[in-house]
């Protein structure tokens, strides 16, 4: 009897657990999760202001930050997360658009 029969697969699907490879399904669901971060990882990210009459922008705010938080309390735990969706929601009141902060060692977006 074929492995296939035996697990009642058939077609890619079978081909895919054979092989121990993801479907697309969970391929395009990795796509959209967070990437881990180490521990002690540096995020930075630049924005830059519009300005209708110069093409550069009017300005440039560059932010880099790490967060090392050492807890084992529930509910007290910082993220880096945290920090980049404060630091984006302080630049909204200032006229700043949102900062898409990147860490390493990818560079992956972490927001």
């Amino acid at each position: 009897m074929s492995r296939r029969a035996l697990l009642g697969y058939s077609g890619t699907t079978a081909a895919a657990a054979a092989l121990g490879t993801t479907t697309s399904a969970q391929a395009a669901e990795d796509e959209t999760s967070t990437p881990e971060f180490p521990p002690d990882t540096e995020f930075s990210g630049t924005a830059t202001l519009p300005d209708p009459v110069y093409s550069e922008g009017a300005g440039n705010v560059s932010i880099h930050f790490r967060v090392s938080c050492d807890t084992s309390v529930a509910g007290s735990k910082v993220d880096p997360i945290d920090v980049a969706n404060a630091l984006n929601a302080f630049l909204a009141t200032r006229g700043w658009p949102a900062i898409t902060f990147y860490g390493t060692p990818a560079p992956a977006a972490l927001n």
